[in-house]
């Protein structure tokens, strides 16, 4: 009877080391694996970062194309950027392709909803296009979220 206790007890003491083993190896797992997402943000910050500032200087000496990729690339590793998408739709909207532009400014809008310079911008591709009523809906928007000297713009609105 003695021995078949002893037998249980060490049994037991298996049981909760081999528990205890499998709990650790899941704890490590859940560690490393939070480590390696961690690490894995810091990286893509750091890359959207790097190429948003670099199609800022390509926007600055209005080099388009070059702007232009640099901006998409940081998307690719921020898609939710507002700011990206403006750039891009700015870009666009000098290169003549002003439809285009349009999407990435309405998807600006989307993302940041009281982004008073992607009204603005939208605002004049719909001048450039002649859609007075989509225009002064985005100058009131602009104006609106606190975009500043656009009276005389507004002016052309009274009638729509």
């Amino acid at each position: 009877m003695l021995s078949n206790l002893n037998w249980q007890w060490k049994l037991s003491k298996m049981i909760i080391f081999v528990k205890k083993g499998f709990i650790m190896r899941k704890l490590l797992f859940l560690f490393v694996s939070l480590l390696f997402i961690a690490t894995s943000c810091v990286d893509k910050e750091k890359a959207y970062k790097e190429h948003f500032v670099e199609g800022l200087k390509m926007y600055s000496i209005s080099n388009v194309d070059s702007a232009i990729y640099h901006f998409e690339k940081s998307l690719k590793y921020k898609p939710n950027s507002a700011e990206s998408h403006y750039y891009i739709g700015v870009m666009l909207s000098n290169r003549n392709d002003h439809y285009q532009a349009i999407e990435y400014l309405t998807k600006a809008i989307e993302i940041k909803p009281d982004y008073a310079d992607a009204y603005f911008s939208r605002a004049m591709i719909y001048n450039y296009l002649g859609n007075k009523t989509l225009m002064c809906k985005d100058l009131r928007a602009a104006q609106q979220y606190g975009k500043m000297h656009i009276e005389d713009k507004l002016k052309e609105c009274m009638y729509y």
